[in-house]
Protein backbone atom coordinates (compact mmCIF):
# COMPACT_ATOMS: atom_id res chain seq x y z
CA UNK A 1 0.00 0.00 0.00
CA UNK A 2 2.87 2.16 0.54
CA UNK A 3 4.48 1.34 -2.62
CA UNK A 4 1.05 2.54 -3.98
CA UNK A 5 1.09 5.97 -2.34
CA UNK A 6 4.71 6.99 -3.59
CA UNK A 7 4.10 5.68 -6.99
CA UNK A 8 0.95 8.05 -6.96
CA UNK A 9 2.72 10.93 -5.47
CA UNK A 10 5.36 10.69 -8.43
CA UNK A 11 3.11 10.43 -11.09
CA UNK A 12 1.15 13.34 -10.13
CA UNK A 13 4.70 15.46 -9.35
CA UNK A 14 5.04 14.88 -13.03
CA UNK A 15 1.90 15.91 -14.02
CA UNK A 16 2.20 19.25 -12.23
CA UNK A 17 5.80 19.42 -13.91
CA UNK A 18 4.47 19.19 -17.58
CA UNK A 19 1.57 21.57 -16.89
CA UNK A 20 4.17 23.91 -14.93
CA UNK A 21 6.44 23.52 -18.18
CA UNK A 22 3.88 24.19 -21.14
CA UNK A 23 2.31 26.86 -18.51
CA UNK A 24 5.25 28.67 -18.89
CA UNK A 25 5.86 28.36 -22.37
CA UNK A 26 2.88 29.69 -23.16
CA UNK A 27 2.86 33.02 -21.16
CA UNK A 28 0.53 31.68 -18.23
CA UNK A 29 1.23 31.47 -14.57
CA UNK A 30 3.43 28.65 -13.93
CA UNK A 31 2.67 28.62 -10.45
CA UNK A 32 -1.12 27.95 -10.80
CA UNK A 33 -1.06 25.49 -13.41
CA UNK A 34 2.04 23.45 -11.03
CA UNK A 35 -0.89 23.97 -8.30
CA UNK A 36 -3.47 22.25 -10.99
CA UNK A 37 -0.96 19.63 -12.13
CA UNK A 38 -0.35 18.39 -8.44
CA UNK A 39 -4.35 18.13 -8.04
CA UNK A 40 -5.95 17.41 -11.37
CA UNK A 41 -3.25 15.39 -13.13
CA UNK A 42 -3.85 14.71 -16.52
CA UNK A 43 -6.81 16.89 -16.69
CA UNK A 44 -4.78 19.81 -16.36
CA UNK A 45 -2.25 18.53 -18.49
CA UNK A 46 -4.64 18.66 -21.02
CA UNK A 47 -6.36 22.00 -20.17
CA UNK A 48 -3.23 23.98 -20.37
CA UNK A 49 -1.91 22.25 -23.58
CA UNK A 50 -5.24 22.75 -25.17
CA UNK A 51 -5.57 26.44 -24.11
CA UNK A 52 -3.48 29.38 -26.62
CA UNK A 53 -0.92 31.38 -25.74
CA UNK A 54 -0.95 34.61 -24.71
CA UNK A 55 0.21 36.66 -27.59
CA UNK A 56 3.21 38.98 -26.71
CA UNK A 57 3.94 42.22 -28.18
CA UNK A 58 7.30 43.50 -28.87
CA UNK A 59 7.82 46.82 -25.91
CA UNK A 60 8.99 48.76 -28.93
CA UNK A 61 5.58 48.38 -31.06
CA UNK A 62 3.23 49.88 -28.71
CA UNK A 63 2.61 52.92 -27.06
CA UNK A 64 -0.02 54.35 -24.58
CA UNK A 65 -3.41 55.79 -25.78
CA UNK A 66 -3.59 59.48 -25.25
CA UNK A 67 -7.24 59.32 -23.71
CA UNK A 68 -7.90 55.59 -21.78
CA UNK A 69 -3.72 55.11 -21.21
CA UNK A 70 -4.08 51.65 -22.11
CA UNK A 71 -1.38 50.09 -24.27
CA UNK A 72 -2.36 49.88 -28.19
CA UNK A 73 0.17 49.43 -31.28
CA UNK A 74 1.79 52.49 -33.04
CA UNK A 75 -0.03 51.64 -36.05
CA UNK A 76 -3.48 52.06 -34.83
CA UNK A 77 -5.57 54.77 -35.74
CA UNK A 78 -8.03 54.15 -33.33
CA UNK A 79 -7.74 52.67 -29.64
CA UNK A 80 -9.72 49.31 -29.53
CA UNK A 81 -10.18 50.33 -25.68
CA UNK A 82 -12.40 53.67 -25.61
CA UNK A 83 -12.46 53.66 -29.77
CA UNK A 84 -11.28 57.21 -29.93
CA UNK A 85 -9.53 57.89 -32.76
CA UNK A 86 -5.50 58.33 -32.43
CA UNK A 87 -3.00 59.79 -34.57
CA UNK A 88 -0.91 56.81 -36.24
CA UNK A 89 2.51 57.02 -35.51
CA UNK A 90 5.73 55.77 -37.50
CA UNK A 91 7.54 53.03 -35.47
CA UNK A 92 11.22 55.52 -34.86
CA UNK A 93 8.83 58.16 -33.73
CA UNK A 94 8.37 56.76 -30.12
Amino acid sequence: MEDLIWYLLLVLSLFAGFSWYVAGEKGRDQNSWLILGALFGPLALFAVGVIPAIPTVSPGKTRECPTCGEVIKIQAQACKHCCRDVEPLEEGAV
